[in-house]
This record gives structure tokens, sequence and C-alpha cells, in this order.
């Protein structure tokens, strides 16, 4: 109505113009209607038919700048359209003269009352507008590859999934409960060749008519054959042995990552993980051509979780310098490594036999030996053997042995040399004398290979004396002192045939400053005084050993050290480092890795005497279990 009353009073006005002989400057239009306002300032096309055609009429007689607003209050046309009554001397100034701004300027509060787009009226009367877009979608891939881990899986999915639309479409026919063979390899071709229009879209479009020169697909002579998909041609189209699947292969991408299952499907079942790269293009080729198949198979295998188990290598570190108690000139047996050897079988009274067992010590600086024999494995023989070997070097400070799992005996055994050194009463014992016994990590005996390796040193004479005899308990002791002996001056250098040079050094004399042909002062220079004599005598004679034992001293730091400084020193290696979390493989006696277990690395730690790398750590069982081991037992996996 207000629209319609807005036209009105244009077609009123227009006539009132030309029935008038006066000349107008001017005209304007009041409204109390910002919807009608907002119509007449903008464009008619804007709006629909009943609102464009009426404005069209407006705007067409008047213009947008003529048309103010006004309020209600103000305005004389209510009043009447109203039936307001004139008693109000307000209303009856307004109907008698008109608003006030007639007379006086046209106030400024009403300028801002203008065109308002979003009013709720022209908003509903606003023409909607139609747009077209043509937009192409590119193909999909019909089944995403990714949340698959098989090429199977993935297949036998995608069958399941055209059974549901067969049935939903009634075009199901009687079928197995499992996918059948042809629906298998029906499956694998719509596969194939949904993965061709989503990679070769720009070729397929042309109809492989004009392949450009810059496609993939160029050299390989593309076509397309009854089922839809693309194949390559090649040199025996025309043989008649081979199948068309081998005359003329179909065409993959490598960077889609159905293929890649493809290739790792390959590789699993039809090359039961063995061959490498070539047995995987072998079978690939009987079938397909996959562009850049031996970049991906090589990332296949790579990737293979079971060829990762097998093929993964043990974690390696640099060889460590000695630590400091094994290069420093302290006294003999100070710093002392720890073993058993045996059982040996001696004789007892009645001519029976029982058991008995060799405990060795080492000394860590000058390789010297002691043994004590044992009749069994009590904790009771151990503090006897450990009491005796305190007596005869008091200058222990430090044990060192293995954790008992390295001992190549029965379970039984281990189980009691485990128990009586770490026991109660040896530890007391340890705590009387002021002694630390360390156990290197298990399942480590190179960690303790400096007194190991002593071990076999004295099983090798020790088997060629007795070969088959059975001694008795004291004969047997005797022996291995006469080893001890033996092996106490074996030389710890080069052995030099110039008579000229000194003798090799041996333990010998380092513990005891014994030399290899002790020389008595000459007796000819004796003062004649026999109290003066024995003083004399003896003082040169104290001397004279000081100077024997700092000698040897000064040739183990000249001589013996420097040849352990290239002594086992391995080939550089590629350290591997290990970090916490890794997952690995803990290498086992049992040859098969398939039954290693998995393990993953809690904790690092050791080389704190040499060169601070972690060569120990702590690993976490699948049990829940945690166990230390040694890093050169550990396979890293790249599966984090």
């Amino acid at each position: 109505l207000e629209l319609l009353a807005a036209l009105i009073g244009v077609r009123l006005h227009e006539k009132i113009i030309h029935s008038s002989t006066l000349d107008f400057d001017g005209s304007t239009f009041h409204c109390d209607n910002a919807a009608v306002l907002g119509w007449c300032r903008s464009e008619a096309d804007r709006w629909k038919p009943f609102v464009a055609n009426r404005v069209s009429e407006i705007r067409s007689r008047t213009s947008p700048r003529d048309w103010k607003y006004i309020p209600s209050e103000l305005n004389p046309a209510d009043i009447l359209s109203r039936g307001t009554p004139l008693s109000d001397p307000d209303t009856l100034s307004i109907w008698l003269s008109g608003p006030p701004f007639l007379t006086n300027p046209f106030p400024t509060d009403f300028e801002h009352i203008l065109s308002n787009p979003s009013h709720p009226e022209n908003l509903s009367e606003e023409k909607k507008i139609v747009a077209l877009a043509s937009t192409q979608i590119p193909p999909q891939m019909i089944i995403d590859a990714v949340r698959f881990s098989s090429w199977s899986k993935l297949v036998r999915s995608l069958a399941s999934v055209i059974r549901f639309v067969n049935r939903t479409r009634k075009r199901a026919i009687e079928t197995a409960p499992h996918v059948s063979s042809e629906e298998f390899a029906e499956t694998q071709l719509r596969l194939f060749r949904n993965i061709q229009e989503v990679h070769f879209e720009s070729e397929l479009q042309n109809g492989l008519s004009n392949v450009s020169k810059t496609s993939r697909l160029f050299q390989l002579r593309p076509f397309i054959d009854d089922s839809g998909l693309i194949r390559c041609r090649s040199r025996l189209e025309r043989s008649s042995e081979l199948s068309f699947d081998q005359k003329c292969p179909i065409i993959l991408p490598g960077s889609d990552p159905a293929v890649s299952l493809y290739i790792l499907w390959v590789h699993c079942a039809l090359c039961c993980h063995s061959g490498g790269v070539n047995l995987i293009l072998h079978h690939l080729r009987t079938r397909v051509l996959i562009l850049g198949a031996r970049r991906l198979a090589r990332s296949t295998i790579k990737g293979c979780k079971v060829c990762l188990k097998f093929n993964a290598k043990r974690a390696e570190e640099v060889t460590p310098p000695l630590p400091e108690f094994r290069i420093g000139s302290d006294a003999a047996f100070r710093i002392v490594g720890a073993d058993f050897a045996g059982p040996i079988s001696v004789k007892t009274e009645g001519n029976s036999k029982s058991k008995s067992y060799i405990c060795l010590f080492v000394c860590s600086s000058t390789r010297a030996i002691h043994l004590e024999l044992v009749p069994d494995l009590s904790c009771y023989q151990f503090l006897l053997a450990l009491r005796r070997f305190f007596n005869r070097f008091p200058f222990i400070v430090k044990i060192i042995s293995d954790n008992a799992l390295t001992f190549k005996r029965a379970e039984k055994e281990i189980a009691l040399i485990r128990s009586h050194i770490k026991s109660k009463c040896v530890q007391e014992a340890l705590a009387k004398f002021d002694i630390r016994w360390e156990f290197i990590t298990e399942r480590s005996p190179w960690h303790g290979g400096w007194y190991e390796r002593l071990v076999q040193t004295v099983k090798r004479p020790l088997r060629k004396v007795l070969g088959t005899n059975v001694p008795r308990f004291g004969e047997l002791a005797t022996i291995l002192s006469d080893i001890e002996n033996m092996v106490n001056q074996r030389p710890l250098t080069v052995v030099s045939l110039d008579p000229d040079e000194p003798e090799a050094l041996t333990p010998m004399d380092l513990i005891f400053g014994k030399p290899a042909r002790v020389i008595l002062p000459d007796t000819r220079n004796n003062p004649i005084s026999p109290t003066a004599t024995g003083a004399a005598v003896l003082s040169a004679r104290w001397r004279h050993q000081q100077s024997i034992l700092n000698s040897f001293w000064r040739r183990f730091l000249r001589e013996y050290l420097p040849y352990l400084r290239s002594a086992h020193w391995r080939k550089p290696v590629d350290p591997r480092p290990l970090r916490v979390g890794d997952l690995c493989l803990l290498e086992d006696p049992n040859p098969s890795r398939a039954r290693w277990l998995l393990v993953r690395i809690t904790a690092l730690f050791g080389g704190r005497r040499t060169d601070s790398r972690p060569r120990s750590c702590f690993v976490k069982f699948p049990d829940g279990r945690i166990f230390k081991r040694p890093i050169q037992l550990l396979y890293p996996l790249e599966i984090q």
C-alpha cells in the first residue's frame, strides 16, 4: 500500500504540474516507509515484478534525490488515513499548516534514514539471482587404499562392496559366502581401471589418440583394450607362446598407494620375502608395467616388516678407551676380576669321584692371576677362598664379575653361583673388608673379557696335565699352583731374540719385582765388622730390589701400555646410536629370528669410566619385565 500511495502521489504530482501555469524549481516527495524509500533509491531490476514495475514508473518520473523521509507523527497524510481527531492542537497545526520543516530548514536528523538494502521487506521483495557454474569433478578412487594394510584385503573389501551394490539393484546371483577366484580377478581389473582413470585422466579424455610428448605414456605406445584398461604395446605381440598380459602388460602409475600394496602383495605372496628387487620385477612383468617399478620395489622391501625383522643389523659403538683401573700403576690385585671354572673331578678318600671348582682372581693392571680350589659352590667355601686371597693380597678394593648367566654350566649350578655371590653373608663379609663387588651387564661376557680370557689360559694346560687322570684334591691344588706360577711368568710384551735386549715383562715382575737373574752384592766388598756387614748388605739389597721394581713399572708404562693401545682394536665402525623408546630385536640363542623377542629401550647408560657412550641399557620385555642388556644384543628396527 505504501508503494501504491507513492505511485499515486507521483501521478498526481505530474497532473498538477501539467495543469498549473506556475513554474516549479523542484519537487520533494516525503514518505514515512523506509522500504519504499529503499525501492525508489535503487534500480528496478533488483526487485520482483510487482515492485519492479511500480518502481520503474516512479523512477522514470522522479529522481531518487527527490525522495525524503518524514516521521509518522509529522506526516499529515497519517491523520486522515488513521481517522485521528483534530481536537489536539499539535495535530490540528500539522493538518492546517503541515510539518514544521516546510517553513524551517529541513532537519539533518532525517538524512541518515536512506535506502536500506538489508531491510527485511526489501529482502523479501528482492529478485532471486540464479547463477549456473559448470565444474568438472576429477575422477576419484572408489576405495581408499591408505586404510588397508594388504592388497588382498583391499580387493576382497571392494568385492564385498560390489556384492552389496548388486543386491540393492536386484541383480544379485547366488554366490558363495567367500570371494571366489573369479570375483577376485574381476575386482583386480576393476581396481586397475580405476587407478588408471585417476592418474591418466588427461590421456583418457582424448581416447589416447593424441598423447602428449611430455606424457609418461608417450613412449609406451598405449592402447585401450576391450575391458577399458590401458595397455602397453610390445614387440612380442605376435608371439603365440605368451599370454596377452605378458605381451601387452597393464600400465600402472607408481605413485598410487594401491600400487604399493600390490607390489607388497607380490613380494609376500609370490616371492615369499626373498629374491630381492629383481624377483619382484620378474613377477610384475608377467602382468603389469609399473612406472618407476624398481624404485618402488626397493622402498617396498625396505618397508616390509617381516624383512625388516630379518635384515636388521645389531647396534654398534666404537671401541672405547681402556678404563683407568686397567692402565694405572696401582698395587697388584687392587682391582680384580673373579670367575669360576669347572667342575673338575677329584678322588675322595674312598676312591669315589666328586666335583671341585676353580675360583679365579685376575689383576686388572698386571694381568696376574691367583687360583683357589674349592670343593663345592657353597657360600662357606667361597668365603674361605675369598679370605685366603685377601690374606695374600690385602690391597683389594673392588671385585668385578659377571652375572653368572654367562657361565656355561647347568642351570642348577648357575643358580648356586648367583645365590652365594649375592647372598647376605657374602655381602656382609665384603662390607667388613671394605670391598665393593661390581657386576657387569648381563649376557655381555666381553665386558669382562680381560679376566674371562684367562679362564681358557688356565684350562688349556690343566687339560694337558690331567688328561684322563683323576687327581686327589691336594694334588689338584698343587697342579693349580704350578699353573698359576706358569701363567704369571708369561710374557706381556714381545719376546726378543737379541741377547742384548732385556727379557720380556711378566706379571710376576710387576707383583714381586723379581728379575730374571738375581744378582747379589759382591762379598769381596763387604766390611770387616759383622754388624756393619749385615746392615750394608740389607740396605744395598733393599735399594737394589726397589730399583728393579721401579724398572719393571717403567717398562710396564713404556712397553706394555703402548701395546694395549692397538691390541684388540676393531676396524672403524659406523656407530648406530640407540634412543630411549626404540623398538629392537633382542638376540637369542635360538637361531631363527622369527622367535626373537621385541623389546623397547627404557634407559641408556654405561661408558662412565671411558668415553661416555652408552653401551648398556634397560629393555622392557613383552610381558612387562625390565632387564639390563648390552647394546650389542639389540637389533634396532626402523618401525617407531
